[in-house]
């Protein structure tokens, strides 16, 4: 009886399909959490992008404020201004996040 059970072949689909179902579905929800993540990742830098050019435009005022400055150094309206900008652009409105020094 043991012998015939152990060469029966009889169930063998349903056994693997359920054995390679569970990784399955981990790879395919693996691979969607990536492709949101790049997502995401593109978004952050092209609103970085954005804040960059947006703080040194022709018009904004870290850029008046460089053209007084007398030397070198960082000017804090335009870290300000960029900071807004790329708040603005990931659409948050509120400034918790954190500021980098230069």
């Amino acid at each position: 009886m043991i012998r015939s059970f152990l060469k029966s072949r009889n169930g063998n689909f349903g056994i693997i399909t359920a054995l390679l179902a569970t990784p399955l579905c981990g790879v395919v929800g693996l691979a969607i959490d990536i492709s949101v993540a790049l997502q995401e990742r593109e978004n952050l830098l092209n609103a970085a992008d954005a804040a960059a050019v947006g703080a040194i435009s022709e018009k904004s005022k870290g850029v008046a404020k460089a053209r007084t400055m007398g030397g070198n150094g960082s000017v804090q309206e335009a870290i300000d201004e960029a900071h807004d900008l790329f708040l603005a652009q990931t659409g948050s409105s509120s400034g918790t996040t954190d500021q980098v020094d230069p």
